[in-house]
């Protein structure tokens, strides 16, 4: 109904460059159009979505939960599932909370990563957040910063605690495990 009320409101001729345009782009050959309507090549060129009234599609990019799995990464099955999760969202929370408690580094890791991309709707986790920022792990605790910071106002809270992250002269631990394996040294 919406797009027959859109289509009602433009005017015949505007309606026919349209589908000339339309059918010219998608390779049907020679639009038919109306015969007192100028031909359709002397407008495609200018024809932008905008100039004949179609407002432009957002670009949505969906956002990579870890940054090397673009089509390079084979995910493995808890990556995936922890992605799931994710993208559930607000009501699958308590089980990203408790992987973010977990004793697996890597689990602890992408929770985290997951929660952030979460955002705001996560901010139920800011308590749990902070507890993590004790996390031994630098990685981790590098994504529970970042998780805290997609919060916004909601964790306010966590402000003592990010300041002391600022003032920290040293890591306090090495990562007992990466992630991916480090390249080779020449």
């Amino acid at each position: 109904m919406r797009f027959a009320s859109c289509w009602v409101r433009r005017s015949r001729q505007t309606n026919c460059w349209f589908v000339a345009l339309i059918l010219t782009v998608s390779g049907c050959g020679t639009p038919l159009v109306e015969p007192s309507a100028p031909p359709p090549s002397a407008h495609l060129a200018a024809a932008t979505p905008q100039t004949i009234g179609i407002p432009a599609a957002p670009i949505h990019e969906e956002p990579l939960l870890h940054s090397s799995w673009p089509g390079t990464h084979e995910w493995t099955e808890r990556e995936t599932a922890v992605d799931s999760l994710r993208r559930i969202g607000p009501s699958a929370l308590p089980a990203l909370v408790e992987l973010l408690h977990g004793s697996d580094r890597n689990l602890r890791e992408l929770s985290a990563r997951a929660i952030t991309l979460m955002g705001p709707a996560a901010k139920a986790a800011v308590p749990d957040l902070e507890a993590a920022l004790s996390d031994l792990d630098p990685d981790v605790r590098k994504n529970v910063m970042r998780a805290l910071g997609q919060m916004g106002p909601a964790a306010e809270s966590a402000i003592p605690a990010l300041v002391q992250e600022i003032h920290r002269s040293e890591p306090v631990a090495e990562p007992s495990k990466t992630l991916l394996p480090k390249p080779a040294q020449p």
